[in-house]
């Protein structure tokens, strides 16, 4: 399921939230820029209808930061189960992943307003020079924790 993220090869810059999704699920980074805005503009356009605004021609472009909320609803459509948690709110990234991740497991978590993907001690985000442990991720001691998510494949992704 999770695979070193690729670069834009439209954009000059690659935004955190589409490399964490593209790493958990191997698509391009492009690809999923386009259904982020997509699967966002769907559910902002349905949240703006249920307060009693006038949404219809209401579209948004592009993103240069999205919320916990946006990146769950995006997953969603994506075939990823995001369920955030704040459980270990105001760890450092270095030990949640130490102390608070199990072994196999894929995490999303959220540190310093920076979406990072993790498992079994290495960190996906990105940084041009790949994938690192965390011993050597240069935001591990710096970045706290926010939120965090055990990310799964749904289960019609499965079959």
């Amino acid at each position: 399921m999770l695979k070193t993220p690729t670069r834009s090869t439209t954009r000059t810059h690659s935004w955190c939230g589409p490399t964490a999704l593209s790493a958990l699920t191997g698509l391009p980074y492009d690809v999923v820029y386009k259904k982020m805005v997509a699967s966002i503009n769907r559910h902002s356009r349905a949240t703006a209808k249920r307060r009693g605004y006038h949404a219809d021609t209401w579209v948004q472009k592009s993103f240069q930061g999205v919320s916990v909320d946006d990146l769950a609803v995006a997953g969603k459509s994506l075939k990823l189960t995001i369920e955030w948690s704040t459980q270990h709110k105001g760890t450092t990234l270095l030990t949640f992943v130490r102390d608070h991740t199990v072994k196999g497991k894929v995490y999303l978590a959220v540190a310093a307003n920076h979406y990072v993907v993790v498992k079994d001690g290495i960190v996906y985000d990105n940084t041009p020079t790949g994938p690192h442990p965390i011993d050597e991720y240069p935001r591990a001691k710096l970045g706290r924790i926010t939120h965090w998510a055990q990310v799964r494949p749904r289960p019609e992704a499965l079959a």
